[in-house]
């Protein structure tokens, strides 16, 4: 057998720190930078108007409200993949476009925003 000298404890803390730094922690992410983006709203194919469409995200990204003018959304978002939905309108009967589904998010109804650009959302 070989000799073998005992471990000081330092060297043990000193050991599991490394570890813990290098790969056994929580690990640290980049966070995204907003892109600009255009989203181009409609309901039964006619542009949406004074409501407020919501982005939640699913994948990434943070969430966004933004109002919808003739038929457009115009907002920096974090790229990501997000569930969408009318959240209100700028009187009660401007909602009335809008299918009763699309006044909640939905798990699988999703907007995957990539880089700056315009999308598209159809609520039919």
């Amino acid at each position: 057998m070989r000799n073998m000298k005992p471990v000081s404890p330092i060297r043990v803390v000193a050991m599991l720190s490394m570890m813990t730094l290098v790969g056994c922690g929580a690990s640290i992410t980049p966070t995204n930078e907003p892109v600009e983006v255009t989203i181009k709203v409609t309901a039964k194919g006619q542009p949406v108007k004074n409501v407020a469409l919501t982005l939640q995200p699913l994948v990434g990204g943070g969430q966004a409200v933004g109002d919808v003018v003739n038929g457009q959304l115009v907002t920096s978002v974090v790229p990501g993949t997000y569930t969408y939905y009318i959240e209100r309108g700028k009187q009660p009967s401007d909602l009335k476009a809008i299918p009763e589904a699309y006044r909640v998010g939905a798990l699988d109804r999703r907007l995957e925003i990539k880089e700056a650009g315009t999308y598209e959302v159809s609520m039919n």
